[in-house]
């Protein structure tokens, strides 16, 4: 290209020859899947309602863990606390393996993921038909059978995320419905089989009713993707991670998981303890064991209702969050002085149905703070921060019992552990960084090139070299001699627009 010497002079075609081995990924695609668009129906339905069978059938039996204990206890003739190890080794080890099946997920698909934990379950149920001990339960119930209830669990979740956005929490307020109908459902049938065919048999029967997961897990299919690069070059290719670290960048997404696991403390100790506390002031043990009944349906009635109106975009899920946690607490604080069955039924019901608000904006919570593309993996992560605090409630609880020999202290303390969490979740927002495509993390506006605004950008792509020809003023100097305009502004603007085998317009970004 010839040099001009006299004064300021314009170039009206100038051709960029860029080599596009030496793009990035990250120059064309700046973070374009953070936020790409969800289906927000169509299959992703068929898979809301595969993903309801599978939180039904699975934490039906889960929660179920209560009966399957006394059963235990009466057909190995063991200690007490030795054998609720059984149920509770297979529930921590359901949250515990969160980072590994959100993994997983992200790398295999939700489908092969939720599938392979059907199967680990269904062989963890027949495995314990034959166990003659308790230690051996260990092996088939509380490590097969939990590792395949985290497959089949965190699937249920991640799953919905990739197909809904804006009905997000409609769907999970379904589909987490199904845990608390399940545990209405299971708990009785399982309670049947057992005294009519035995505890071996009855691990039989459910291995058998197990398999129709496989079905529901086989809806779990891909979304196509939305973004499609138009170049092949495997350069351009960026491989998955199997774990994003970065997730523990985000301050708002730690204090969130403090928050969480801070709850969990007292979390299950109404589930476990609430009963016995009603027994020791008189209630019979028949009305007694009807307060979780209770508590969760109102806890199905509450994911309902909450999944669907924090969907409203005038409501801030993070205020109704906290909302939820101040009522739980007053909750907890009131069952203490509860003398009659009249107050713990008051106090079940509405436990129960805040109980339900907590458990449907976990995931929708989450995923505004850290995005859509690293939800899978801040779910692992903080499954397993409230695995700990979740196995460790109820027996501090019972410890509590032990040593005053009542249980006002202890669901003092859980009102406590859900009343800090309210208050810490203020500052949540405030450390959560802006992600692109949230409100205030526009990018500023372009400065206008003084010179010219009607600058125009063709576009060829032929093999791996990008032909970019500019039409228009202003890309020499003051002095006019020479070409001095940013080739990685041209590139940008090749990065954010369509690249086709046939020349195309686009608007350039501001240029010196």
């Amino acid at each position: 290209m010839s040099n001009t010497t006299d004064g300021q002079a314009d170039i009206e075609n100038v051709e960029i020859i860029v080599d596009v081995d030496n793009v990035s990924k990250s120059d064309t695609q700046t973070e374009a899947d953070d936020e790409q668009p969800c289906p927000d129906g169509g299959w992703g339905w068929v898979a809301c309602m595969g993903a309801f069978f599978i939180q039904f059938l699975m934490l039906g039996v889960q929660n179920a863990a209560g009966i399957i204990y006394t059963a235990l206890v009466d057909e190995f003739q063991t200690p007490r606390g030795i054998t609720a190890w059984v149920g509770s080794l297979a529930t921590g080890m359901m949250f515990f393996l969160g980072p590994l099946t959100t993994s997983l997920c992200e790398r295999y698909g939700c489908r092969i993921v939720g599938i392979t934990g059907t199967m680990l379950c269904i062989t963890g149920c027949f495995l314990s038909s034959f166990a003659n001990s308790v230690p051996v339960l260990f092996f088939t119930y509380g490590i097969i059978w939990g590792a395949g209830t985290s497959m089949c669990y965190f699937p249920t979740i991640i799953v919905l995320s990739k197909y809904f956005k804006t009905r997000l929490s409609l769907v999970n307020g379904i589909v987490t419905s199904g845990s608390g109908l399940g545990t209405l459902s299971m708990g009785p049938l399982i309670q049947l089989l057992i005294s009519s065919l035995g505890v071996s048999n009855a691990f039989r029967a459910l291995a058998g009713l197990l398999t129709l997961l496989i079905l529901c897990a086989a809806t779990f299919r891909p979304v196509p993707p939305t973004y499609k690069a138009k170049t092949d070059d495997s350069q351009l290719k960026k491989k998955k991670k199997f774990f994003d670290w970065e997730i523990f960048k985000n301050k708002g997404y730690v204090l969130w998981c403090v928050c969480l696991s801070i709850f969990m403390l007292g979390y299950f100790v109404p589930f476990v303890h609430l009963v016995r506390h009603a027994e020791d002031l008189g209630v019979s043990p028949t009305k007694g064991s009807l307060l979780i009944g209770y508590l969760s349906t109102a806890s199905t009635f509450g994911r309902l209702l909450f999944g669907k109106i924090s969907d409203f975009q005038c409501l801030n899920k993070f205020h109704i969050y906290q909302f939820g946690f101040v009522v739980m607490a007053t909750c907890s604080f009131f069952v203490t002085l509860v003398k009659d069955y009249t107050g713990f039924v008051v106090y079940s019901v509405v436990f129960g149905l805040f109980e339900g608000c907590y458990v449907v904006l976990i995931p929708v919570i989450t995923r505004d703070i850290v995005g859509s593309q690293k939800m899978s993996y801040a779910l692992g992560s903080m499954f397993t921060f409230m695995s700990f605090p979740m196995m460790v409630g109820p027996p501090i609880a019972g410890w509590i019992y032990d040593v005053t020999q009542d249980y006002t202290v202890a669901f003092y303390v859980c009102g406590v552990t859900a009343l800090l969490p309210a208050f810490l979740m203020f500052l949540v927002p405030c450390l959560t960084p802006p992600r692109k495509g949230s409100p205030g993390s526009s990018r500023p506006a372009t400065p206008k090139n003084p010179r010219d605004n009607s600058s125009s950008l063709a576009v060829v792509q032929t093999s791996s070299i990008l032909v970019c020809s500019y039409h228009g003023p202003g890309l020499l100097n003051d002095r006019g001699t020479s070409f001095e305009t940013p080739s990685y502004d041209i590139i940008k603007a090749w990065g954010l627009a369509e690249i086709s085998s046939s020349p195309q317009a686009v608007q350039l970004p501001t240029l010196p």
